[in-house]
């Protein structure tokens, strides 16, 4: 058994997901999807998926009770949660600053230890907590994405048009993304790494391989104190894994890596218990409506508490300045 309701005009073209989402704002994002995957949530009596776009007096049948207006008053009046529950450490609260947002896009500084990407598997992923949290009234969906323990600007879409705007931004070309790390050694002041990479689903690793797609990294050394570089690094592809990789290939694996080579992580720094690798800035090249005022912007993150603590010696204040 399940309930009916029927799309109003209020929701039309508007994503499945994100209907069920404002509608069922108890129901656990990964729950919403494995219900609309095993066919418990239809549309016209037939299966769907969470992208379809629904339309005025379509009858959508669901598996859930509807929140009750009482429910509703209650959960308005309440407190706002400080943050979502960590997918990693259901104990460990964490938060996704906004960086910026309108009607169609939203920019968040999305901390390590939240995924990107929705995974029933394993828990909450940004939108999900930018919903519960109040930072946004419907679920957004990134852009992009970052790895799980990478921090930084996260840039999520509220509307369809957004969407197909800023892909086929990404898909030019024209979008620019700077990463911050730590790494060790003496990083050379300026490189290039230009290495095939090779993914192993298996293991969810990936290395230099040359069966793999092409990757291009480039980087420079901000400064280097105490046998640890600080780097600025700009991806040219998006692989998975891609800056980890590449910088561990030639000798500077990111602190706190152990899994492509790290041996200094928590010896060095209890703020080191993640790769230090932060998505610093995004540029935005000229765009067209709806997101021609976001033309040439750039978003810029400021440093988490974790790294900001990885470079709390006096030797690197003066890099800590601003950021």
């Amino acid at each position: 058994m399940g309930r009916t309701f029927r799309i109003t005009r209020d929701d039309c073209g508007r994503r499945l997901d994100r209907v069920l989402r404002g509608l069922f704002p108890d129901v656990p994002l990964g729950a919403l999807m494995r219900a609309v995957r095993k066919g418990l949530v239809r549309v016209e009596g037939k299966k769907t998926v969470c992208s379809a776009h629904v339309e005025e007096g379509q009858e959508i049948l669901v598996p859930w009770e509807p929140v009750s207006p009482e429910k509703k008053e209650r959960t308005a009046d309440a407190e706002p949660r400080e943050a979502g529950l960590s997918a990693a450490n259901p104990r460990k609260r964490v938060t996704s600053p906004v960086l910026y947002a309108d009607e169609h896009v939203l920019v968040a500084n999305k901390p390590a230890g939240v995924l990107s990407q929705p995974s029933e598997a394993r828990g909450d992923c940004i939108a999900e907590e930018l919903l519960r949290n109040g930072q946004t009234s419907s679920l957004a969906v990134p852009v992009h994405r970052l790895d799980r323990n990478t921090s930084g600007v996260l840039l999520l879409s509220l509307s369809r048009r957004a969407s197909r705007v800023l892909h086929d931004a990404w898909r030019s070309g024209g979008v620019e993304k700077i990463y911050w790390a730590l790494v060790e050694g003496t990083l050379p002041e300026y490189g290039k790494i230009d290495l095939p990479l090779r993914k192993d689903g298996a293991t969810n690793s990936v290395a230099v391989d040359d069966r793999g797609s092409d990757a291009l990294t480039e980087f420079e050394r901000i400064a280097c104190v105490e046998g640890m570089s600080l780097a600025r690094i700009r991806l040219l592809t998006g692989r998975s894994h891609q800056i980890r990789v590449h910088l561990a290939h030639i000798g500077h694996p990111v602190v706190g890596d152990g899994k492509y080579g790290s041996t200094v992580h928590r010896s060095f720094s209890p703020a080191a218990r993640r790769p230090l690798l932060h998505a610093r800035a995004l540029f935005l090249p000229v765009l067209i409506p709806p997101l021609e005022h976001l033309s040439g912007r750039t978003f810029v993150a400021p440093l988490p508490q974790d790294f900001r603590k990885a470079l709390s010696g006096m030797a690197w204040q003066a890099y800590l300045e601003g950021v």
